[in-house]
């Protein structure tokens, strides 16, 4: 009987612990929950009452802020567990907030950060999947707004682009089989075959805009000559895969993202 009271006192004990640590726990990360800014680095964290992080920096585009990469993790014993990641580059679409990118543009990772409060309004991250780096990242808290947590929609993904160039002498039916192949691929939305010519005007409008006398000395030589490529979009979700194959054709010489 006495060791029976034993037991249940240890249990008593061992419950009381582990509910006393998890309510530190949940109070600690409490003080987390809002808005912090990096001055160094230019990223912004969003952290929600649920825990559910956001990471994710900004850059101008028509006079508009809008999104050029992102993270979107969760808060747990001081530690941020990042497992999906967005980057902008070469996406046709631009988006001014996290949750508002498409799901299927989240690539799947796995960072860890350790997450430290150095007083009421400043904490540091460390990120511990790369123990080659061990620097720190300072965030300021600039509001402490409780934000509901939205994940990103399940409208339908955005589409990427890349260019191919061709292999040096790579024959025009060599080139057209490329195309076919790469159209028949999943996750390609259309190839478009760009010729030399239609690279040259691209380019002229690009970076001589209305100074028509600047590429005056090229009107009888295509500087791009044997420029030709194929335009790609794409879904990002078949990019690895898909840029594999392509790299693994005797016909590509480049790819540019």
């Amino acid at each position: 009987m006495k060791k029976k009271r034993i037991i249940i006192c240890i249990g008593i004990i061992l419950l009381f612990s582990v509910g006393v640590y998890y309510f530190l726990v949940s109070s600690q990360q409490k003080k987390y929950i809002g808005v912090w800014s990096s001055q160094n680095t230019g990223q912004i964290i969003q952290i929600f009452e649920d825990n559910t992080v956001f990471l994710y920096q900004t850059t101008s585009v028509d006079d508009q802020e809008k999104i050029f990469f992102a993270k979107i993790g969760k808060l747990d014993k001081g530690k941020i567990t990042f497992s999906q990641k967005y980057d902008a580059q070469g996406c046709l679409n631009t988006y001014v907030s996290v949750d508002e990118i498409p799901e299927d543009d989240f690539l799947s990772i796995l960072n860890v950060y350790s997450i430290e409060l150095q007083e009421k309004d400043v904490f540091t991250i460390t990120d511990v999947t790369n123990s080659d780096n061990d620097a720190k990242t300072f965030f300021q808290k600039i509001s402490d707004k409780k934000m509901k947590n939205k994940f990103p929609n399940s409208k339908e993904a955005s589409d990427y682009k890349a260019t191919v160039f061709f292999s040096e002498n790579t024959s025009k039916e060599q080139k057209n089989n490329l195309k076919e192949k790469i159209e028949a691929m999943d996750g390609v939305v259309s190839v478009t075959y760009i010729s030399s010519d239609e690279m040259w005007n691209q380019f002229k409008e690009q970076y001589y805009d209305e100074d028509d006398d600047s590429a005056e000395g090229f009107k009888s030589d295509n500087p791009l000559s044997n420029s030709d490529c194929l335009e790609i979009v794409y879904k990002i979700k078949y990019e690895e895969t898909l840029f594999s194959k392509l790299e693994e054709s005797e016909e590509v010489g480049r790819i540019n993202k």
